[in-house]
């Protein structure tokens, strides 16, 4: 299956052009030893308007369970700056 992923996701054609009119808040986070995800991850952010882009120290695939104090304070940072 991840072989198929893999191949499946090499061939696609980018989609990031369309994310130009996305209209919502946007967080995108992501672990600094991710290091398949981080470029990716920037330009996520990047073609989107307006988003904000945490790179997570000592992060990995899931900075939620490696780095929860930096995923914690990006999010909740994040989610109180919409109230404010």
């Amino acid at each position: 299956m991840f072989a198929a992923m893999l191949a499946e996701m090499s061939s696609s054609p980018s989609r990031l052009e369309a994310l130009s009119s996305l209209a919502v808040p946007t967080l995108v986070m992501v672990g600094e030893q991710d290091e398949p995800f981080v470029n990716a991850s920037e330009q996520l952010a990047g073609a989107i308007p307006d988003a904000r882009y945490e790179l997570l120290a000592d992060g990995g695939h899931s900075p939620q369970f490696e780095s929860p104090d930096a995923w914690w304070k990006a999010m909740t940072t994040f989610l109180d700056s919409l109230t404010s």
